[in-house]
């Protein structure tokens, strides 16, 4: 679509109008800040016909609160931070921490390989080569594998865990 010259001199006008009407509204509408001031919008009494103070209050008057006790169940049916259907343990097994790291192999997400590069995402995590896994060491990243070396000295080669491991062989 070709753009003809008289459009483009109309947007540009239009344009050059609307930043002048921005540059008067924000210079040229001046108000006096002597005089009155403006009258309420709502209607009511002002503040001087408003009641007369109430007196303070002692703080000592003020009634302690209830005692919490929280050594018993609360009264009410559901727990208002579980969803419908869930239970306390259920919720508690879903969020408790990874087990530590132990001697098992760790499980190969992905791997960014290239002349340049090589990456892998193992366990959630972004891992390079001399990276450490646990107790374990990152000693080569192939194509579809992760080579790594246990604390006591194994080279062990670990497998890529996703669908398209089986292409890249």
């Amino acid at each position: 679509m070709k753009i003809q010259q008289r459009h483009l001199k109309i947007v540009l006008g239009l344009l050059a109008l609307a930043a002048l009407y921005n540059v008067w509204s924000f210079f040229g509408r001046r108000t006096p800040t002597s005089g009155p001031p403006p009258a309420p919008l709502l209607s009511g009494p002002t503040p001087a016909a408003a009641a007369p103070a109430q007196p303070t209050i002692d703080p000592t008057t003020i009634p302690a609160p209830p005692v919490v006790d929280l050594k018993t169940t609360p009264s009410w049916v559901r727990d208002p931070f579980l969803l419908a259907g869930e239970t306390r343990d259920e919720k508690i097994a879903q969020l408790s921490l990874p087990a530590p790291p132990n001697d098992q192999d760790p499980v190969v997400h992905s791997i960014l390989f290239s002349p340049q590069r090589k990456l892998a995402v193992i366990q959630g995590r972004i891992y390079k080569v001399g990276d450490r896994v646990g107790r374990s060491e990152i000693v080569d990243i192939e194509r579809a594998a992760v080579v790594i070396k246990t604390a006591s000295g194994e080279r062990r080669r670990v497998e890529l865990q996703s669908p398209a491991a089986k292409w890249l062989q």
